[in-house]
């Protein structure tokens, strides 16, 4: 180990032949360049048998220590009462030692006394020793010493999380790194790379305090201003975050249009639609989804750019709104947004902390649905059977709100309960959502409504009727075109035709025979769908080509 010196042993065999038995170690070599030549330093250390046990032979001092990782090839060499000599075999071992890692470096905003927790570990082969743990700063190209600390002995593998103070930071966005045994205490496995003692970390810290009386706070550059009304905190005082961030990702969502804010990012170019996490840091004032308690609300007001040609002129639109992030579905909420072209700022009371920023909304277009039954064809005011499955089918753009609202049922005017009806979500692509609802009518004519809202605010409303019958009925068959073209729209269907039919209940079998106006049977068509609704004949690309069973075409007027 790095922290002791060395004592070599020997096992012998008939040591009454032995005169004197030593161990040579190699503690360094180099090259000479100069002479193109190595020099090789060995040390002999003269060995005894033990008192105890005369096969048992022990160096008479002790190498000294060695930092961590070095290989020492040792061999040793015996000389019997005959003064022959006798090499072993070349061994070596290497000295063990710590190698200290920082695994993660979180920010904890602590109430409003923002702290670093630091997580470590010892991934050598020996415990460490007490050591520095110390916290840097970047200004410009230099790293300033902000403090400094002891760091404990860790064992080997041990797992351990360490707090570093972050008082006397004043508020900003500040570039940190933690850095341990800069002072080089012991030497660890990877002494000239190890980039295991170093931690970067980018720190948003933009933190307030507010009391009984309320207030206003501002983000670091005055884009987003936070308006905390009187009763807010009831008593004592209650620390806020209100931190810029970076990164967001959005899926999916073409009609949002980044917006000019009036000042770029603390310590960055972002000044595109910057985005801003609305933090408390007492969790007594917030429910397990991030809404305020007892229904509070604080207003935000975001600034946008009062020189950019482009966002002045567009902001005649009223279209620049507030948006919440969703990181599960990483998607943007409108949140809503009242704008003011006096103080180009966009303002709205919102009830939950968050991520929030403004972006320009185009999106005036509701949600599609898509309306089916599963196995049947079918159309708005058709027959569906009793115990059908209604399939739904939800688009939008931007994507489905899943969030903040709810896709709602109604059957006959009576909504229908949430666990009646079944939605996949595919949590990367809410722009398509599918709907599954089980019915259970008796007979007669019903009513289902649907209402969706999109993300951006838009809802869409849609009603579709169709009929349950017990009762058995075939009905309007027909097919088309009648008569048939000789060249129709479609090239592919010159001379064809189609079958139509409406079944009000399920058959066992369905076929179509076509007789000629003497009643001679020309063509019979088998295994046609059975289901209730609307079917057509055939479901392909091309229609029936008007031949009968032995491929000859029919005669006009069959």
């Amino acid at each position: 180990v790095y922290t002791d010196s060395t004592v070599f042993l020997a096992r012998v065999f008939n040591p009454e032949k032995i005169m004197s038995l030593r161990v040579s170690v190699r503690t360094d070599s180099s090259y000479q360049a100069d002479t193109e030549t190595w020099i090789v330093v060995w040390e002999d250390y003269l060995m005894s048998p033990s008192a105890d046990d005369n096969t048992l032979w022990q160096s008479d001092s002790k190498l000294r220590r060695f930092p961590t990782k070095r290989e020492l090839p040792f061999k040793y060499y015996i000389t019997d009462v005959d003064s022959l000599t006798y090499e072993s075999p070349l061994n070596s071992f290497q000295v063990a030692g710590p190698d200290l890692f920082l695994q993660d470096v979180i920010l904890d905003p602590n109430d409003g006394n923002p702290i670093l927790k630091v997580k470590s570990t010892n991934i050598g082969n020996a415990a460490s020793l007490t050591t520095d743990l110390r916290l840097f700063k970047k200004v410009g190209d230099t790293w300033l010493l902000v403090s400094q600390q002891d760091f404990a002995p860790l064992d080997v593998q041990e797992i351990r999380w360490d707090v570093v103070s972050l008082a006397g930071l004043p508020n900003g966005n500040h570039e940190l790194e933690l850095r341990v045994n800069t002072t080089f205490v012991f030497q660890e496995w990877d002494f000239y790379v190890n980039t295991n003692n170093y931690f970067p970390i980018y720190v948003p810290m933009n933190y307030f305090s507010v009391d009984s009386a309320g207030g206003v706070i501002s983000s670091l550059e005055n884009n987003l201003s936070c308006t905390v009304p009187p009763g807010f905190v009831s008593s004592g005082s209650l620390g806020i975050a209100l931190n810029d961030l970076a990164g967001i990702t959005m899926l999916n969502q073409p009609d949002l249009q980044a917006i000019m804010m009036q000042n770029p990012a603390e310590g960055s170019d972002l000044q595109m639609s910057v985005p801003y996490e609305v933090k408390l840091l007492s969790t007594s004032l917030v429910d397990s989804l991030g809404y305020f308690t007892n229904g509070k609300k604080m207003g935000l007001s975001f600034k946008y750019n009062t020189a950019d040609p482009e966002t002045q002129a567009l902001e005649s639109e009223y279209s620049y709104k507030i948006y919440r992030y969703n990181a599960e579905y990483q998607k943007w909420i409108l949140v809503g947004g009242l704008m003011s072209l006096v103080d180009d700022t966009v303002s709205f009371e919102v009830a939950r902390e968050g991520i929030y920023c403004i972006f320009r909304n185009t999106d005036n277009t509701p949600p599609s649905v898509d309306v089916n039954v599963q196995d049947q064809e079918f159309t708005v005011g058709g027959y569906v059977a009793g115990d059908g499955v209604i399939s739904l089918l939800l688009s939008d753009a931007n994507g489905i709100d899943l969030i903040d609202n709810r896709i709602r049922l109604s059957l006959n005017g009576t909504e229908v309960p949430e666990t009646d009806y079944v939605i996949s979500i595919n949590k990367e692509n809410i722009n398509r959502v599918p709907v599954k609802y089980q019915l259970d009518l008796n007979t007669g004519d019903h009513n289902l409504k649907i209402v969706c809202t999109d993300l951006n605010g838009n809802i869409m409303t849609r009603e579709v009727q169709f009929i349950v019958n017990d009762k058995f009925a075939i009905r309007n068959i027909g097919n088309y075109p009648n008569p048939v073209l000789g060249q129709a729209q479609d090239p592919k269907n010159d001379g064809r035709t189609r079958f139509t039919y409406v079944l009000t209940d399920a058959a066992d079998e369905v076929y179509i025979k076509v007789y000629t106006i003497s009643g001679r049977l020309v063509k019979t068509f088998r295994d046609l769908p059975t289901g209730v609704g609307y079917h057509e004949y055939p479901r392909s690309l091309y229609a029936w080509d008007c031949k009968d069973e032995q491929g000859f075409p029919l005669a006009n007027g069959t």
